[in-house]
């Protein structure tokens, strides 16, 4: 490394390696701080960075050249960086310079950036200290440095997955054909772990008694109608209730539970207590109260090829019902090519656990969220080859929200990696804490509230 300095001053020199010592270094005058690795970050993509930077980071201008870090990142995952264009030295916050309307900032350009508890500081060479906010720069005090190397709390525990059953759901060569609603019944009576359950096509309405040993179930192309039976679901709460791991495929599900208030949230699928993994594929579920419903028990779930579309209470009678809501106790909810459209009230997706995986698919909503983590995410949600449609006459704009009534998983915040995002209603935003950075999207989002916590960090 070469440091090269102008006229000779000593003392003014000594403190300008200081700093360049301290901004290579990572070190500081707060208490706490430790060595930092620099590959976890400031990789050469920033959003592959730990955020926020470490306690303590730095990035410097002396004499029209730039040192320290390569950029820091605030609790937001923003991404600051230092400039000398056309030798004034700028400020710069994801990608865009923030010179115009700094009143007074062309008159003490910025020398050094500084994170201290998740806030990078802009120290002017006037002396003052500035942070960037919703309404402009402001002068703020230095807080004292933060023990541990961010300053931000960790991340909360992510909870263990579910133990699977010891006998995997079909895995046996016991076979139960069953046709009409009587043998339906006694064939799931009489299962026995690791069976398949097979159903002769055609209309079936007397609503399934709960799953209780690990089986495979395949509609084989029948509709399950409980229409205004509602008051003897399996435990109240669903068409398919499984209370073990359970496969669920080949059907269609509908009219569960369209006479109920919004009190209850009774779904065509809903596991309860006892099933830890549940895989859903090619199912259609249509005209429920909710397609797929969960809470309160820990499980996995896993949802392929399915048309979870046109459920909910209709006329905005109930604010609980959407396609799918999934309670905080999921570990992990997997979706692939999952299509999601025209919940008549709330979400297309509701998701309260720690990760969320997307695999291509359709999302939309007109009265809510495409999808809604409405407390964060623990573990970066993946949102790959999907697409987002916000109609014209959508009554609610929102594309995604992200921790807007809680940060109880964590502000991970997450990505989304092509796909297209249709917004095409007025003002279409994406709302929330943490970062969500976008790759390769064909129809971005127009970003609007840049006052929330929200930053989104877009790369190619």
């Amino acid at each position: 490394m070469t440091i090269e300095f102008g006229t000779l001053d000593l003392v003014a020199d000594a403190a300008k390696m200081l700093a360049f010592l301290q901004a290579y270094t990572g070190g500081g005058t707060g208490t706490g701080t430790v060595p930092v690795d620099t590959t976890d970050y400031f990789p050469a993509d920033p959003a592959l960075a730990k955020f926020p930077s470490p306690e303590d980071s730095r990035q410097t201008i002396t004499n029209g050249v730039v040192g320290g870090r390569p950029y820091l990142l605030d609790a937001s995952g923003r991404v600051h960086t230092l400039k000398v264009v056309a030798g004034v030295n700028e400020y710069w916050i994801n990608g865009a310079s923030q010179m115009a309307g700094w009143s007074g900032h062309a008159d003490s350009p910025p020398v050094q950036l500084l994170v201290r508890q998740g806030t990078v500081f802009v120290f002017l060479g006037s002396g003052a200290i500035q942070t960037q906010n919703a309404n402009g720069f402001r002068n703020t005090p230095l807080p004292a440095a933060s023990t541990g190397t961010t300053g931000t709390p960790a991340p909360p525990p992510l909870p263990a997955f579910p133990t699977p059953s010891a006998i995997a759901p079909g895995s046996s060569s016991n076979f139960r054909l069953a046709s009409g609603d009587a043998q339906f019944a006694d064939a799931l009576a009489a299962a026995q772990p690791g069976d398949t359950i097979r159903l002769v096509p055609g209309m079936y309405t007397q609503p399934p008694k709960a799953i209780t040993v690990p089986i495979l179930l395949d509609l084989n192309g029948a509709t399950l109608d409980m229409t205004g039976k509602t008051g003897s679901l399996a435990y109240g709460k669903g068409c398919i209730v499984p209370t073990a791991d359970c496969i669920i495929q080949g059907g269609t599900i509908t009219g569960t539970a369209m006479d109920q208030g919004q009190g209850e949230l009774t779904s065509a699928i809903r596991p309860d207590a006892g099933c830890g993994y549940l895989t859903i594929k090619n199912m259609t579920l249509h005209g429920n109260q909710c397609g797929v419903g969960h809470g309160g028990s820990a499980v996995v779930i896993d949802i392929e090829d399915c048309d979870i579309s046109d459920n909910g209470l209709p006329n905005n009678a109930g604010a609980n019902t959407h396609n799918l809501y999934v309670g905080s106790d999921c570990r992990r909810l997997t979706l692939t090519r999952v299509v999601s459209n025209g919940c008549k009230d709330a979400h297309a997706v509701k998701y309260r656990g720690p990760e969320l995986i997307v695999t291509g698919g359709t999302f939309a909503a007109s009265n809510g969220s495409c999808f809604d983590l409405p407390d964060g995410s623990t573990v970066p949600f993946q949102i790959t080859g999907a697409t987002l449609n916000k109609a014209a006459t959508d009554g609610d704009h929102h594309c995604m929200g992200v921790g807007e009534e809680s940060q109880s998983n964590g502000s991970a915040g997450g990505f989304i990696n092509g796909g297209t995002i249709n917004a095409l209603c007025p003002n279409p935003f994406i709302a929330g804490v943490g970062t969500v950075t976008f790759k390769g999207v064909t129809e971005p989002v127009k970003i609007v509230g840049e006052s929330a916590a929200l930053v989104i960090v877009r790369t190619a």
